[in-house]
């Protein structure tokens, strides 16, 4: 008799259990329970949620720090040469190009202090004073974070440039947000240009001279030269 209370008190505990079972299975399924929330250990080993995380850009306007705040990083002229400076009021300087890489591009004109400086062949820094002087600059510049090209959205910028012979322009670029600043180098050799032997032309001299230039544009908007 006694044998026979305990098996049917198994299978009576057995049959709860497994009703248990199940029930919380419905539950979970049916949302009455919350399921448990997976975790990751991070580096100092304390379990944090598994979320996933998803990047919210920042406008490009809320990337400009206030002019004065923004370490330009405009370099101090390199070498010995006396350069004259002047400024380009009201005068607008073709410095920027910008193009969005299928049909709209156009063109931002700037302001800014020109420095100029001549040198003779009469000047121990003369020769190839222009190309040597470019290359010394750019590479100061670029150590200071000034660029050919530049992203904007979806528009390319670039620097304002020209080859030709006797002479060259090259311009770089740095953005603070929105705002932009150009410094543009160009030189012209000046002289006597015959047709040459080793090259189409070739220098004469005496006397020749080296103009060379050096434009430190203004602060300017970007925005209020690309399509609206």
């Amino acid at each position: 008799m006694r044998k026979t209370r305990l098996i049917s008190y198994v299978l009576i505990t057995c049959a709860l259990f497994e009703l248990g079972i199940w029930l919380g299975i419905f539950l979970i399924r049916n949302g009455f329970v919350p399921r448990t929330q997976k975790t990751q250990i991070q580096e100092g080993g304390v379990p944090t949620p598994l979320t996933t995380l998803t990047s919210t850009p920042t406008p490009l306007e809320l990337q400009t720090q206030p002019d004065s705040q923004f370490d330009w990083k405009i370099p101090e002229f390199p070498g010995n040469f006396n350069w004259i400076e002047s400024t380009s009021a009201n005068t607008g300087i073709p410095g920027i190009s910008f193009d969005d890489k299928k049909s709209t591009f156009g063109e931002i004109t700037v302001s800014g202090k020109i420095y100029k400086t001549t040198v003779t062949d009469k000047d121990t820094t003369y020769k190839d004073a222009g190309p040597t002087y470019g290359l010394t600059l750019g590479e100061i510049l670029a150590e200071n974070g000034w660029s050919f090209t530049l992203q904007y959205g979806n528009y390319r910028l670039m620097g304002t440039a020209g080859l030709g012979v006797g002479g060259k322009t090259l311009g770089y670029i740095k953005l603070n947000g929105p705002i932009i600043r150009t410094i543009v180098y160009s030189y012209t050799e000046n002289g006597n240009w015959v047709e040459g032997t080793t090259r189409p032309r070739e220098l004469k001299c005496p006397p020749c001279s080296t103009d060379m230039t050096i434009i430190v544009s203004d602060p300017v908007d970007i925005r209020n030269f690309l399509p609206k």
